[in-house]
């Protein structure tokens, strides 16, 4: 994956309100609401979205492509813990 693609724009807000109303009962207001707070956000390969001793101030939407979550021990090996797709 050389690109991730976070939620924005008129067809990302749309699959956004598809997805949070097949996850919970939100009112199809409450949903344009949430979905109208959304910024674009376009990460490249090698990108952090978010770094260990970082507190999390937002969340992400993937609408293309691939989040790896991993974490590095004291010798700075890499270890996956998880993927994340669209």
């Amino acid at each position: 994956c050389t690109q991730t693609s976070l939620t924005g724009g008129a067809l990302s807000h749309q699959t956004l309100i598809q997805t949070i109303q097949a996850q919970a009962s939100l009112p199809a207001e409450a949903a344009l609401s949430l979905a109208a707070l959304s910024t674009p956000r376009y990460l490249k390969k090698g990108d952090h979205f978010i770094r260990a001793g970082e507190v999390p101030k937002h969340f992400a939407f993937i609408q293309t492509g691939l989040f790896r979550y991993y974490y590095l021990d004291e010798q700075g090996n890499e270890f996956t813990k998880a993927f994340f797709t669209e």
